[in-house]
């Protein structure tokens, strides 16, 4: 951030505002909101709705308008929480407010996914033309507690993280790699795990594209099935197509693992890839689709992840290479280097690519 946008923006704990004049600007306060305090407790799905409100309402600014601010601000009541975002703006305002809330309504050539997209995200929603332009409220009820705090650890895939990151969550060693086509930072792939009752569930996403669209659609994607992470496979497959209706839809692989006996279903559509290692090697099988597009009726499929044994899930953007022969070696390089060079030798140069590595703790 430079100097005149540290000017520019002010920041508290429980509230931050952001000047909007360019697409710079967007990206600087897409940036800061994730490290806001405000921001910290919020469970996975919070955070990303919110972002995406933000980014939404910033967006329309750049588009529409010469110069803007978006602000966000935490109110607690009696433990219950709720962020409210503010845009306001310079610009010509709209004439027919009802029919910009329509979705697929554009006045720019884009989606016109925006403001109908926060309005569905928000419990409560305004909008309204002023004498300077136009002003826009959401508010949004929250979750903040211990629980969803840790389900937000757990669900490392978000933005956070570009690069390879390793470690424990629950009864597995894991370690995953993320990059971005051209090194950007809005990533389309991603992996995830999060407790699903007395299981685990473990997904793997290829959003269509790359860039700022596709890691809005990956993270929805990842929103709709962590939020739902408890419903048998074939019926989180079929909630997350239809959350996906109005994006151009992603790849999808899940796997519901118990860690007391490693034994797994999956199910899948389009073109990820999913296997274990060791001494039962399996290969899953996804149907043929896009998520949000095109779907035709998965299928599960079962196998056992032994003690030993390594479960690998990667995305397209991880080009076909002997995983037997590379990661048979992770034993003595250690999970977290074995994802280093996966991503360095064999992630493709023209898309994003993402890698999860797990295994049963001993």
């Amino acid at each position: 951030m430079t100097a005149d946008q540290l000017a520019r923006n002010e920041a508290t704990a429980t509230a931050a505002k952001f000047v909007i004049r360019s697409a710079i600007d967007l990206q600087v306060a897409q940036g800061s909101m994730q490290r806001l305090p405000l921001m910290s407790d919020l469970s996975v799905i919070d955070r990303t709705s919110v972002m995406t409100m933000l980014s939404e309402l910033a967006s329309n600014i750049v588009k529409y308008a010469e110069e803007g601010y978006v602000s966000i601000e935490r109110v607690e009541s009696k433990g219950a929480v709720q962020i409210r975002l503010t845009a306001e703006d310079k610009g010509p305002g709209i004439k027919n407010i009802s029919v910009a809330l329509q979705d697929s309504t554009s006045t720019a050539g884009t989606l016109g996914l925006g403001l109908p997209s926060v309005k569905r995200m928000s419990d409560h929603f305004g909008i309204t033309n002023t004498e300077r332009g136009l002003q826009v409220v959401a508010e949004k009820w929250v979750s903040a507690e211990a629980e969803t705090r840790a389900l937000s650890k757990l669900a490392f895939q978000m933005s956070e993280l570009i690069g390879v990151q390793g470690g424990v969550s629950g009864p597995f060693d894991y370690a995953v790699g993320r990059k971005g086509f051209g090194g950007s930072r809005f990533v389309g792939d991603l992996a995830l795990m999060a407790p699903a009752g007395g299981q685990w569930l473990i997904a793997i996403i290829d959003a269509t594209g790359h860039g700022e669209r596709a890691f809005k659609t990956a993270s929805l994607a990842a929103s709709t099935i962590v939020s739902n992470a408890q419903v048998d496979l074939i019926h989180l497959l079929y909630q997350t197509h239809e959350a996906l209706a109005l994006t151009e839809g992603a790849a999808i692989g899940l796997l519901l693992i118990q860690p007391e006996s490693g034994q797994f279903t999956y199910a899948g559509i389009g073109n990820t890839r999913v296997e274990t290692i060791g001494n039962s090697a399996w290969r899953g099988v996804s149907t043929p689709g896009i998520v949000g597009q095109r779907m035709r009726e998965p299928f599960l499929q079962e196998g056992v992840l032994a003690r030993d044994d390594l479960l690998s899930l990667s995305s397209d953007g991880i080009d076909e290479f002997d995983v037997g022969d590379v990661l048979s070696k992770h034993r003595m390089l250690g999970l977290k280097e074995t994802a280093r060079q996966v991503m360095t030798q064999h992630a493709a140069h023209h898309d994003d690519a993402c890698c999860l590595l797990l295994r049963r703790a001993s």
